[in-house]
């Protein structure tokens, strides 16, 4: 009873620490809070906008939930884009909530859900590394420590500090299902009855109820990260060879297991494989299966094209590491690839030679496994999109937080035989084996401290949090104030609002097309017509020039601005009829 008291006042004390630690993240950020940059990747997050709108605006039923990247306008009813890339996934649960709030989406919105994820990623971290060391036998008191340093890396650090509250999008959106999945597959491993002690890490799973409900989380995580991100498929991978290795799916020789192996391979990836049917069928119904083909030869670095990104892979990714880690991540991630790969061929070989293997060490070495390696592989496998896009290192956020740290150093413990149940901080149980595990301990400590304190925003604004771009605030509001809706075309001498970069159309849902005279306008109008644009004498539309500044005489002269009309109610943009044929 006293045990199970420390343990809740211990999970309580994690819990308030979390709470606080993220509010004062959150304070931090606050700057740049619901206002969108044409700086530092938030084309994510102004595509993630303009997405979720049009589903919300037309209904994303009608478009079979394809992620269309231009608003609905008149003039360009036929030629919407459709963005093939990755699954719809990542935009569906912003979508959600707008329908449930009945409100669209804003960029608040989207970065308070971002906000969210990192919350919950930072909770599974936490309640990761508490259970699976608890189960290990390490003394409460360090538990609560080692369980500190996720919180910090996965805070504080400036990669996961800047996604995952101004970028939203498959890269940021897959990380809550990867942590998930992984969480899921601790608790799993626990409620498995063990045939020997030797193989603690490989028994076979018993009927129970709590059992099923992990398994069918799994399986509907596995559904929601393959509709997220093809990240998702190196991280169900190598869970999978982790089932294999640990004969919880059997090999499929002799023949006579080859059934049972197949519909246990089966059920494992039967969400994955619903998941891309129905992108596959999207991408059919659209034509888009060959647009996706050449996207994956460009992002793998296999076609010609992709190649030429591709410089110096190592130093290219290692500078984006640098960059959202510290230089000291690099060196941490591949040393603990190195102690990995040691310690898998030194149980292997103890293995083969039928020695007894430390049970604890063969945990720890599988949760690296399914932990480490898939990113690993992603990011070996999509070379030209690690070395293009900086928040490709985001995935290395799980790893970090949990391998280099703790579960690299109890693995070389247990490999060395130390029992860690041992450790004790009484005064009367002092040893030296306890005197250095506390100074590691300390290090530790200080490590992660002195790699967050200098990785503040204050330090890092021109670089992770460039400022907002006060135009856009401008232009969405005089574009409201204006009236301006679906059958008006709007164009300018002075600026457009194109498609991409998506941010600024993501909060007017309107484009502006830049010309210099009249006769620009109406060779554009008869562009629009030959698109397939129904913009004939029958059709009510109007056209509109927008000038931030007060006309000159050319200008009056160019556009015939004599005869327009001007729209009152705007203040730092003037909108005159050329046009109206309503």
């Amino acid at each position: 009873m006293k045990k199970n008291k420390k343990t809740l006042i211990t999970i309580i004390l994690l819990l308030i620490i979390l709470c606080s630690s993220f509010a004062y993240s959150v304070k931090v950020r606050s700057p740049w809070f619901g206002k969108l940059s044409v700086g530092h990747h938030q084309w994510l997050t102004g595509s993630t906008l303009v997405f979720t709108k049009n589903w919300f605006r037309d209904g994303a039923f009608k478009h079979y939930f394809a992620m269309y990247e231009n608003p609905n306008s008149i003039e360009s009813p036929a030629k919407r884009g459709i963005y093939a890339s990755y699954p719809p996934g990542s935009i569906i649960p912003i979508y959600a909530i707008s329908k449930i709030i009945n409100k669209e989406p804003t960029p608040a919105m989207v970065m308070s859900y971002n906000l969210a994820n990192q919350f919950f990623i930072t909770f599974l971290l936490i309640a990761t590394v508490f259970i699976f060391l608890r189960r290990l036998g390490l003394p409460l008191f360090y538990t609560f420590l080692f369980s500190l340093i996720p919180l910090a890396t996965e805070l504080f650090l400036p990669a996961p500090m800047y996604w995952h509250q101004n970028v939203f999008f498959s890269d940021q959106a897959v990380i809550l299902p990867f942590i998930f999945f992984i969480f899921l597959e601790i608790l799993r491993d626990g409620l498995k009855k063990h045939k020997s002690a030797e193989q603690a890490t490989i028994p076979t799973p018993h009927s129970s109820t709590k059992l099923k409900i992990i398994q069918t989380l799994q399986a509907l995580t596995f559904f929601v990260g393959m509709f997220t991100d093809w990240f998702f498929f190196f991280i169900a991978l190598v869970v999978y060879a982790k089932r294999l290795i640990a004969k919880e799916i059997p090999l499929p020789l002799p023949l006579k297991k080859l059934k049972n192996f197949f519909l246990k391979s089966l059920f494992f990836w039967l969400p994955g494989i619903i998941a891309i049917a129905l992108f596959t069928a999207q991408l059919f119904i659209f034509n888009k299966f060959q647009e996706l083909i050449d996207i994956f030869l460009f992002r793998t670095a296999q076609s010609s094209e992709g190649k030429t990104y591709v410089t110096n892979f190592l130093d290219q990714f290692g500078r984006w590491m640098s960059f959202g880690y510290g230089k000291a991540a690099i060196a941490a991630i591949l040393l603990s690839l190195l102690v990995f790969l040691i310690a898998s061929v030194l149980i292997i070989y103890k293995k083969f030679r039928k020695q007894s293997i430390n049970p604890k060490s063969l945990k720890i070495l599988s949760l690296i496994g399914i932990t480490l390696i898939p990113c690993i592989i992603q990011v070996l496998c999509f070379q030209n999109h690690s070395v293009i896009h900086d928040f490709s290192i985001l995935k290395f956020s799980i790893p970090l937080a949990i391998v280099p740290f703790i579960l690299t150093p109890f693995l070389i413990l247990t490999l060395l035989n130390i029992d860690i149940s041992s450790l004790s901080i009484s005064p009367k149980k002092k040893s030296d084996t306890n005197s250095r595990f506390m100074i590691f301990t300390i290090i530790l400590a200080i490590f992660i401290i002195i790699s967050t304190a200098d990785k503040h925003p204050d330090h890092y604004k021109q670089d992770y949090f460039p400022p907002a771009e006060p135009n856009f605030i401008k232009a969405i509001k005089d574009i409201k104030a204006a009236n301006i809706g679906y059958n008006d075309i709007i164009f300018s001498p002075e600026f457009d609002i194109p498609t991409y970069p998506p941010q600024l159309l993501s909060l007017t849902m309107k484009k502006v097309y830049k010309i210099d005279s009249l006769t620009g306008v109406k060779a554009k109008i008869q562009e629009f017509k030959n698109s397939g644009a129904k913009l004939d004498d029958k059709t009510k539309y109007r056209i509109i020039l927008a000038l931030t500044i007060p006309p000159d005489e050319i200008t009056i002269a160019k556009f015939n601005l004599n005869k327009a009309k001007l729209i009152p109610g705007t203040q730092f943009i003037k909108f005159f009829v050329l046009e109206n044929n309503q």
